[in-house]
């Protein structure tokens, strides 16, 4: 394959995902540059990964734009690419002390309820936002909707679902109407 043809398969593959298109066209373009007349190998992308002074998790997705040319759009093994581990850092939970302390300056029931989801299910802020009364099971979990329309069951303590109880007796449809 060359790599017209290339890019038009990357076109029907990510056009519903502009973002990915974005970011796979911008890392192909730069890889271009960088290798002039010579003919794309996966040594040569590794060697471009390896020439990058940007953080990790740039080199991250550049790698992973690089193995769909190489893998999808060039029909080339791409396993001569270097893995780049993103380094975050460690995430920090709150004590018990901060956490009350937190509670002690919450003044709505909407903040609280939310305080709760997110710290004591542990949901991110937009699996907390998209949470509808019919995803809270009174047994325990919570079920949330991820990236790309999945599910999971999350586990939460009877605290939270008393709070969450609380806050939705009464209502219908999403758990925070917002707007």
């Amino acid at each position: 394959m060359d790599w017209s043809t290339a890019e038009t398969r990357l076109e029907s593959t990510f056009r519903e995902r502009p973002a990915t298109l974005r970011t796979y066209r911008s890392a192909w373009g730069l890889f271009r540059r960088w290798l002039g007349p010579r003919s794309p190998t996966p040594e040569l992308g590794a060697d471009w990964l390896r020439s990058l002074t940007t953080k990790e998790s740039s080199k991250a997705s550049r790698r992973t734009a690089l193995r769909w040319l190489f893998v999808e759009g060039l029909g080339i093994s791409a396993s001569a690419l270097p893995r780049f581990r993103p380094l975050y850092p460690k995430p920090s939970i709150l004590s018990p002390d901060q956490m009350r302390a937190l509670n002690g300056v919450l003044q709505t029931p909407l903040e609280r309820v939310l305080v709760a989801c997110l710290y004591g299910g542990a949901l991110r802020v937009a699996e907390a936002l998209s949470l509808r009364i019919s995803d809270i099971d009174l047994e325990g979990f919570l079920v949330v909707r991820r990236k790309g329309g999945e599910f999971r069951g999350v586990p939460v303590s009877d605290e939270v679902l008393a709070v969450l109880a609380d806050y939705v007796e009464g209502r219908t449809g999403e758990v925070f109407e917002i707007g």
